[in-house]
């Protein structure tokens, strides 16, 4: 086995988390192998990542091709890659075969990747309206502005005081929402569809299709909704509940749509049948 093995000196790091009870130096498929040369079956697989298994002959010959041919050459120019990952991911968006006819924001973490979208909503919202309402028990990210609109007040305290425009509601609570969404102060709702890291909390079946209907009624459809996490809504609960449906919601930054395609739209996210129901953002920050 290659790596490391015995005792790892980690007294250089910064201790932001709790010491680790394992320290891992390889892995294959979804087997994983710590420093004292124990194999483990990988049920984890990251946190916020796509599991793609461990050393994948063809993602790893990927990563050293593109590493032998070039890595980086910053933003102020162009490359070929990025162009078409970006082309690949809306086509995927769209439901494989077509475009879904939006944009792509590369970035390296989910909360940079949300930072993107109250950015997007605030600019676009125009002064004056600058408040995100989210929900209480989300997770958003640990930047200062992500971490408030992120609803754990244990998480806020220790770094206050916090940015300012940021409320809380209460999850799969659209008369809440309701009453928070004031047209003249509220730029953007920001919500995980399923609650995270407070437990896997699934909605009532019709809160996201509420949420939109919500927002699109607060001045003529004005403000964003940016949905943490987009993810296909699968029919069958992997948690032994019973199946629920669940209408979509849109991320959408066309402020000047009119009401007839804001209907259309509404009618197009409407879910029959037994398929999945995917969210089709008009910009996709992607970490």
């Amino acid at each position: 086995m290659s790596g490391a093995t015995g005792a790892v000196d980690r007294s250089a790091l910064m201790h932001t988390y709790p010491e680790p009870p394992v320290t891992f130096v390889r892995g294959a498929g979804t087997e994983l192998w710590d420093t004292e040369g124990r194999r483990y079956l990988d049920f984890l697989s990251g946190l916020a990542v796509t599991a793609l298994g461990h050393a994948h002959p063809v993602v790893a010959e990927a990563v050293a091709e593109q590493a032998r041919t070039l890595v980086h050459v910053s933003n102020l120019f162009g490359n070929v890659v990025g162009p078409q990952v970006a082309l690949t991911l809306d086509r995927l968006v769209g439901g494989g075969a077509e475009r879904a006819g939006g944009q792509v924001f590369f970035t390296n973490s989910g909360a940079e990747a949300n930072e993107c979208a109250l950015k997007l909503a605030r600019k676009w919202a125009g002064p004056g309206r600058h408040v995100v309402v989210s929900t209480w028990d989300s997770f958003h990210g640990r930047t200062l502005a992500t971490l408030h609109a992120t609803g754990q007040a244990s998480k806020h305290a220790p770094f206050a005081p916090m940015p300012e425009g940021f409320e809380h509601v209460a999850y799969d609570d659209l008369d809440a929402l309701a009453d928070a969404c004031d047209p003249a102060r509220v730029a953007a709702v920001l919500l995980e569809p399923v609650l995270g890291e407070s437990g896997v909390v699934m909605p009532s079946s019709d809160y996201l299709g509420g949420v939109r209907r919500t927002a699109g009624d607060a001045r003529d459809g004005n403000i964003y909704i940016a949905s943490d996490q987009t993810r296909e809504q699968s029919r069958e609960s992997q948690l032994g509940r019973k199946p629920e449906r669940h209408e979509c919601i849109t991320d959408d930054v066309d402020f000047e749509q009119d009401k007839k395609e804001r209907e259309d739209d509404e009618e197009d996210d409407r879910v029959e049948g037994e398929e999945g129901c995917e969210e089709h953002p008009t910009i996709l920050a992607v970490a």
